[in-house]
């Protein structure tokens, strides 16, 4: 059975490259760091929530306020905030930990990172659908245990929370990552009970639901966190090109979290709904 190391020592640990031959360059200089989350609690009731409003702020126009490409505008962050909270009211972040699998539930999983960075993670994994022989192709077991570690935090891994996997009005994906994940119980690893939740406006039979119509995974593929291979526009670790030196962070994902994250701190809704719901969990 193989043992689990935390992210930072396993990704932190890797060789350095000798540069020769560049004028005034003769030191090795490290191999860059692989794709990593941060920690989070191993104990549910040590998650906190930040309290974001801030009256003070002047508000910001309705129109778009990212402009390449264009997001969140009010219609656009008015669906967001409407699936995160509906999101946190049927699985209390104490109790459950978020993965966004794929790029679909990108924006949403920026939401609730937002809000804490010790309640989400998004997992890179495009195109885990029924369209293949197997959703489970024992040759990339490598890619699936690498990926596992290192986007869900040990803390999580090892903890008392249940993990929800989210995606976007489908089943396929899901099934498939649910898949990878039990997979990697079974192998003899830490790993709590995993549900699926489907968002959007379409479900399948056997995965849980949040349905109101609206659709805000527009330019998904812009503003993914992760970027990975290119066919389908996105990381498929079911192949040979999927592992997890493959991914680099996508700086767009992070200017759509920063820019969302003044949204929320203008929205007072927003604020009264997490301290009536978390009343203890709130910073």
């Amino acid at each position: 059975m193989r043992s689990i190391v935390h992210p930072r020592v396993a990704f932190a640990a890797l060789t350095c490259v000798a540069v020769l031959g560049a004028p005034g360059l003769g030191r090795a200089v490290p191999t860059p760091k692989l794709i990593g989350v941060s920690k989070a609690p191993q104990k549910g009731a040590s998650v906190r929530l930040r309290s974001l409003y801030k009256k003070e702020l002047a508000p910001l126009p309705e129109t778009a306020i990212m402009t390449s490409p264009a997001l969140l505008d009010v219609a656009n962050y008015k669906d967001l905030a409407d699936y995160g909270k509906a999101i946190l009211a049927k699985y209390p972040p104490d109790k459950f930990y978020f993965v966004g699998i794929g790029r679909t539930a990108g924006p949403l999983l920026a939401f609730l990172k937002n809000v804490s960075p010790d309640i989400a993670s998004n997992f890179p994994s495009s195109n885990m659908n029924a369209g293949h022989a197997t959703l489970l192709n024992p040759a990339y077991a490598e890619n699936y245990r690498a990926h596992i570690e290192a986007m869900i935090p040990e803390g999580v891994r090892n903890g008392d929370r249940k993990i929800v996997l989210i995606d976007y009005s489908g089943g396929g994906s899901l099934f498939g990552a649910e898949q990878v994940f039990k997979a990697y119980k079974a192998a003899g690893h830490a790993m709590p009970e995993v549900t699926m939740l489907s968002v959007g406006t379409t479900s399948s039979p056997g995965i849980d639901s949040i349905i109101f119509g609206q659709s805000f995974w527009t330019n998904r593929e812009e503003i993914a966190e992760f970027i990975g291979e290119t066919y389908d526009k996105g990381h498929m670790m079911h192949s040979a090109n999927g592992t997890l030196s493959a991914l680099t962070r996508n700086p767009k994902f992070a200017e759509h979290r920063r820019l969302l994250f003044q949204r929320m701190r203008r929205d007072a809704e927003l604020d009264a709904f997490l301290h009536e719901q978390f009343p203890t969990l709130m910073k």
